[in-house]
């Protein structure tokens, strides 16, 4: 039993672990359920990201369209895994430093206009 254990234990640090890559067709399926014109990032399997907006998806290969570089065609077999961008976080901090900084505005006017009751 404790031999066996050890194999397994063995087999488990022998084997690598690196997450195995999407097959075409759950490519094909999560790109086509992001809609086009969508912010993406792409992994490829050469360890570079590109982002870009996704552009038209046919059965082995799709677009991808960044601003720079122009249109690029991207083969599933390439791709390592792809994530839809959101800019919320970023847009939830602009409204934050817009709300800090009126708040600090009005104090100030507040402040300057108090009146000659306040004597301090």
């Amino acid at each position: 039993m404790r031999n066996a254990v050890s194999l397994v234990l063995l087999f488990l640090l022998v084997v690598p672990s690196s997450p195995a890559a999407p097959d075409a067709q759950s490519l094909a399926t999560q790109l086509t359920s992001i809609r086009p014109g969508a912010r993406i990032e792409v992994r490829l399997n050469s360890k570079q990201k590109l982002r870009g907006a996704r552009g038209a998806v046919s059965t082995d290969s799709f677009t991808l369209v960044e601003a720079r570089a122009g249109d690029r065609q991207i083969a599933f077999a390439d791709v390592l895994s792809v994530k839809k961008l959101s800019h919320t976080k970023r847009n939830v901090l602009i409204i934050v430093a817009i709300g800090v900084v009126a708040v600090v505005v009005a104090g100030v006017i507040v402040w300057e206009h108090r009146g000659p009751y306040v004597k301090l």
